[in-house]
């Protein structure tokens, strides 16, 4: 599971960083190595997660995934001869498939919806491995929290995470409540990604341009409940002068 994460974060951000670049072709992704080039680039050598790896790609090539907008597959993979126009030294072509490009997120017609910034991998070493990936998907609902609480991270700078709301996370994760306090010391310490006051105020560390990405949100949110109270406001006065023109007929 962990590999499988790590392996879709990858493929996100190298296909952000190839948009935010400039690069048109930034969907396409050349691993000439193959699951070699790829392990090696997730920090693994040994030649049972390349075959992990391979079989992901193949199993990725393959499954379809669907919500509410799109059924697809995740990737689309194309293997090329050596020498061939494609690729001198043979390999893999990936194409990354509609749900997890940038183009496609962020072009969301649901003005509900709120991008989540990808923090830097979180420090998981310290708990058993069959832990490890959920705490991943962890990180990533502490992420939508801080989307969730946007508007009072915008005007306080921190968000609120009490010990309920920290349980009601890990239990979302599958994760056991005795890891708790070792999840706080290793995601705000050194290495970690938080910083906590007070113990219940949290804000990012290290990360100054996702954290600016998540205030700007609570900007939109706010000018959006403003908006709906004002047209509330403007509904109720034109219902009232309409009941005030009713009876004096």
């Amino acid at each position: 599971k962990l590999i499988t994460i790590r392996l879709l974060r990858s493929f996100i951000k190298e296909t952000y960083d190839k948009l935010r670049n400039g690069n048109p072709n930034y969907s396409l992704l050349s691993y000439p190595g193959r699951a070699k080039e790829i392990a090696e680039k997730l920090g693994y050598k040994t030649h049972k997660v390349i075959t992990i790896i391979n079989r992901l790609i193949h199993a990725l090539d393959h499954w379809k995934f669907a919500n509410a907008d799109i059924t697809s597959r995740l990737i689309s993979l194309s293997e090329c001869s050596p020498k061939s126009k494609f690729s001198h030294q043979g390999g893999w072509l990936i194409s990354i498939q509609p749900p997890l490009l940038p183009y496609y997120i962020h072009n969301q017609k649901n003005d509900k919806s709120f991008i989540l910034p990808l923090l830097e991998e979180p420090p998981v070493k310290f708990a058993h491995s069959s832990y490890q990936a959920r705490l991943h998907i962890l990180q990533w609902k502490l992420v939508e929290e801080f989307s969730k609480q946007s508007p009072y991270l915008l005007k306080h700078g921190f968000i609120v995470i009490d010990d309920n709301k920290w349980k009601e996370l890990l239990k979302e994760c599958d994760l056991p409540e005795k890891l708790l306090p070792k999840i706080k010391i290793a995601w705000t310490g050194e290495k970690g990604f938080l910083e906590c006051n007070n113990e219940t105020f949290y804000t990012l560390k290290k990360h100054e341009k996702e954290l600016e990405f998540l205030k700007d949100q609570g900007k939109i949110k706010m000018a959006s409940s403003k908006g709906g109270k004002v047209r509330a406001n403007n509904e109720k006065m034109k219902k009232a002068k309409i009941l005030r023109k009713f009876s004096k007929n």
